[in-house]
């Protein structure tokens, strides 16, 4: 995967997360200023991402996306394979999801929010 492609990943996992704020329903909603919006600016029909999946990431690469909302504490995560790739759980209780890629294998990491969201992220390491 090239940082082409991890990039527009993250991208569409972090507008997903976030909701789509008024100036990025205008970069991915083609008809954005006919979308209904409350005083926040996001619409009552806000898309979520429900995963994400990274691919032939090699060992010793990271990787970080800015969660929203991002107040101390709101996130946590669990994680089946901490040897394929480790969570930085001191990152991920100021708001941002950082990983490291570790050793060849896949790892399942679903991240969940105080308010009910969650992103499930797997990830997979290429055998360098």
């Amino acid at each position: 995967m090239n940082r082409r492609d991890l990039g527009m990943a993250v991208l569409g996992a972090a507008a997903g997360i976030a909701g789509c704020s008024g100036p990025m329903q205008k970069l991915l909603v083609p008809n954005a200023d006919a979308a209904r919006s409350d005083a926040t600016g996001l619409a009552p029909e806000v898309v979520t991402a429900h995963w994400l999946r990274l691919r032939n990431l090699q060992p010793r690469s990271n990787f970080d996306i800015y969660l929203v909302p991002s107040h101390v504490n709101y996130w946590s995560s669990t994680n089946t394979a901490k040897h394929v790739a480790q969570v930085d759980e001191a990152q991920l209780s100021n708001g941002y999801f950082y990983v490291e890629a570790i050793a060849a294998g896949i790892s399942s990491i679903v991240l969940t929010g105080k308010g009910g969201e969650s992103l499930s992220v797997r990830v997979e390491v290429a055998a360098s």
